[in-house]
């Protein structure tokens, strides 16, 4: 179950960042795509939104869908990981969160440059999103293991 705590609850002295480690299964793997179950919630504070971030266990992930051609440059892997599993999130349908699509790619960098990523990769991989999202920003399809 994702948890939202509001701003109220949250101790304001808390830094930004990640507060939980990563731990993902392989549910599928396919030539074109391999898709990731989250087995232990990943809880992220943003300064950007109003509430912890709580991407809940069974959450379906495939790291980040952006153009193939692009891997070389932002693979959706490595120092993208945490920061591409938060963004899914925010795009999912089930995610709870009002958030636009403009907040969960702002959100989206500011977790990258968190995460110690290069600015000039942080960049390339916010301006991919932005310019290649809009097709995957709340779509409707299943995105928890049952």
């Amino acid at each position: 179950m994702n948890e939202l705590h509001p701003k109220s609850s949250i101790n304001n002295s808390i830094p930004k960042g990640f507060y939980s480690g990563i731990f993902l299964e392989v549910i599928r793997a396919e030539s074109h795509t391999t898709v990731f179950s989250l087995q232990k919630p990943l809880v992220y504070k943003s300064n950007l939104v109003p509430l912890l971030i709580s991407v809940p266990v069974g959450f379906r992930t495939d790291l980040a869908t952006i153009p193939k051609i692009l891997h070389s440059l932002a693979r959706p892997s490595g120092d993208l990981l945490e920061a591409s599993i938060v963004h899914d999130w925010l795009y999912s349908s089930l995610c709870p969160i009002n958030i636009s699509r403009t907040e969960s790619d702002k959100v989206f960098l500011e977790a990258m440059l968190d995460c110690s990523v290069p600015k000039w990769k942080a960049y390339l991989a916010y301006w991919i999103v932005r310019l290649c999202g809009s097709d995957h920003y709340r779509v409707n399809k299943p995105t928890l293991n049952p």
